[in-house]
């Protein structure tokens, strides 16, 4: 049986809802009052558009079939779906009785039901946000979370209609994206080489540090010693430090030329290691 699409485009005020009166009232003389179905933004346009169309069925001497109108389905796409799920929650072996989730308990209830597959994987996740900062203090004074992006991805396969298998594919499209990117000479090879010239760098801007540092470099040194004391720790620095140490300045005058040099070797080796996060942060942006 071929379907009929009817589309009717109108402007606030020009008849919208007297047109669809008149729709259900004739559609009611061809099928069983009880098999409509009509959806609206709001409950109050619902109930306006039930009790305009009984009052259309009254003035055609339908008084029966206004009756049985009641019978069926008007409201919003929500209150519709609810409906539905609760007459057949026994055929899909469901609980009769459904609600809407409040928005306030959205992440209560991602926790309970998320916890023991978010407890598995925590370890390695916690080690990756800290390697990318995610845990750093943001403006507003909130903490990062990656498990805010781990709801964000459930909400977006919902959306989409992905299922655990969709959503694999689509995470091992992404990381094939992100590694055809990446230059041709082996990423943990070449991460391990700037690795060790960080060190070296940092080592030789400590020891060229005066003991009075200007104002300009100041804050550069605190960084700087930061970093050194991670890296004597056998500590991965945060991207976001990476990306600092690319920024880092000092008086040639005052602070003295080795210590110029010393910084513009941190800041050469830092600009290339932030290149390889600059290859995996662009497809994210397209994707």
């Amino acid at each position: 049986m071929a379907s009929i699409i009817k589309t009717v485009v109108a402007s606030a005020g020009s008849g919208k809802t007297t047109r669809i009166v008149d729709d259900i009232a004739s559609e009611v003389s061809k099928r069983e009052p009880e098999e409509i179905i009509a959806t609206t933004f709001t409950i109050k346009a619902a109930d306006e558009l039930i009790q305009r169309t009984r009052a259309r069925l009254f003035e055609l001497g339908q008084s029966d079939l206004a009756a049985r109108l009641l019978g069926a389905r008007f409201g919003t796409v929500n209150s519709i779906c609810s409906q539905i799920v609760t007459d057949f929650a026994l055929d899909l072996g469901r609980s009769p009785s459904t609600e809407v989730i409040p928005e306030g308990s959205i992440e209560r209830v991602f926790a309970i039901a998320a916890n023991a597959a978010i407890d598995r994987h925590a370890p390695r996740l916690n080690n990756l946000a800290e390697a990318f900062g995610i845990f750093e203090p943001r403006p507003g004074g909130d903490d990062g979370d990656w498990r805010a992006t781990v709801r964000r991805i459930i909400e977006l396969a919902r959306a989409n209609g992905l299922e655990a298998e969709g959503l694999t594919r689509s995470a091992e499209l992404s990381i094939d994206t992100f590694m055809s990117l990446l230059p041709n000479s082996s990423h943990e090879a070449a991460t391990g080489t700037l690795d060790e010239d960080l060190s070296r760098s940092l080592t030789e801007a400590v020891g060229a540090i005066p003991e009075t540092p200007s104002a300009t470099a100041r804050g550069s040194v605190a960084l700087v010693r930061q970093a050194k004391i991670q890296f004597d720790r056998g500590e991965h620095l945060s991207w976001p430090n990476w990306a600092r140490l690319t920024k880092i300045k000092c008086a040639k005058t005052k602070d003295g030329q080795s210590l110029v040099d010393a910084f513009d070797a941190i800041i050469r080796v830092s600009n290339a290691k932030n290149s390889f996060v600059r290859y995996l942060i662009v497809p994210r942006r397209l994707l």
